[in-house]
């Protein structure tokens, strides 16, 4: 197994690696860190083992991989978070910045870059932790009316038995919903703005920010919805919104190679031209998280493979063969 000379900052993952390795020492008698170095064909030493266990961050990927499928350990969702993790990081200081000067932002970026995956994660974080950042979320879906957005914004400051007693109307629960942000929340967080950008809903939307916005953060965020605003900038609505939000607007962007191969040697993907089929063929989380798993459930099913590093790129094209045929450019870019 070639060494992979580009490194994954290992604070999240390790520190997952390193909370598996600790329950499975305790999870039975005659564990230890030997036995455990034995138990992996010495892939890795009793040394190593303590390395990770006193956080020295120098730990190979090899080393890594190798004591978290020793443990039993689940690389599926670590995957998923070291791909946005570089995303994570720049949305979380978006985030602390709208809270801490109270002001507005606009997150925006191609579908499954990350956003809801690091905001919600964000949100989890935070929740109940005293002096950390109070958040309400919420997602948009297609068809959501306004009333429907306050009610489930409401929701955590209810019982059901009280959500009941509300009224219908969506301009009176606005006005209930932006009292209980000023008094409960740092911040308020409206992702997939893509199903929120008619005129009636961003109007809405505008006109709650505009009752909370001297205590409250308010941070909207969603895929292609810039190009919209300026498509209708001549529209004097949407050229106010869009002066509004001017400097507030953060593209993030799609994951890059380095980011793919990292990911494709946790997974035991060594052979080059597999890992540069990863990187061209999946530029954004979602579509790399589908593929990998896609491919790990192709080795573990196969006769002919004994692991992921004999899986090449003629492989891959064969498993995902109906879905590069019918996909555009773009979506293969996806």
């Amino acid at each position: 197994m070639t060494k992979n000379p580009h490194k994954i900052t290992p604070s999240h993952l390790q520190l997952n690696v390193k909370q598996a390795v600790k329950e499975w020492l305790s999870a039975g008698e005659g564990r230890s860190q030997n036995s455990l170095a034995k138990a992996s064909g010495n892939r890795f030493s009793n040394s190593t083992i303590s390395q990770l266990l006193n956080d020295i961050v120098h730990i190979s990927d090899s080393k890594l991989m190798s004591i978290a499928r020793a443990v039993g350990f689940s690389l599926q969702e670590e995957l998923h978070w070291e791909v946005a993790g570089d995303n994570f990081s720049k949305i979380g200081a978006i985030v602390r910045d709208a809270v801490q000067h109270t002001k507005p932002y606009w997150i925006e970026g191609a579908s499954s870059t990350g956003k809801s995956y690091s905001l919600t994660k964000l949100v989890e974080e935070n929740e109940g932790v005293d002096g950390a950042m109070q958040l309400s979320y919420i997602e948009l879906q297609n068809g959501m009316s306004n009333a429907q957005i306050c009610l489930e914004l409401l929701a955590p400051f209810y019982t059901k038995r009280k959500m009941k007693d509300l009224p219908k109307q969506a301009g009176k629960l606005r006005a209930i919903l932006a009292e209980k942000l000023l008094e409960h929340r740092d911040g308020l967080i409206i992702d997939q703005m893509e199903f929120g950008m008619s005129l009636g809903k961003l109007k809405f939307l505008h006109g709650l920010w505009d009752m909370v916005k001297q205590g409250v953060a308010v941070i909207f965020s969603g895929a292609n919805t810039l190009q919209v605003l300026v498509k209708k900038r001549a529209k004097p609505f949407y050229n106010q919104l869009f002066t509004r939000f001017e400097e507030g607007f953060r593209v993030i962007g799609a994951i890059d190679g380095n980011y793919v191969r990292n990911v494709c040697y946790l997974q035991g993907v060594t052979d080059e031209s597999a890992v540069n089929w990863f990187i061209y063929n999946c530029r954004h989380f979602r579509t790399l998280n589908t593929r990998m798993k896609k491919a790990m459930d192709f080795v573990g099913n196969s006769s002919k493979l004994k692991d992921t590093s004999e899986l090449t790129a003629k492989h891959l094209n064969n498993i995902n063969k109906a879905a590069l045929e019918s996909a555009t450019k773009l979506e293969i870019y996806e």
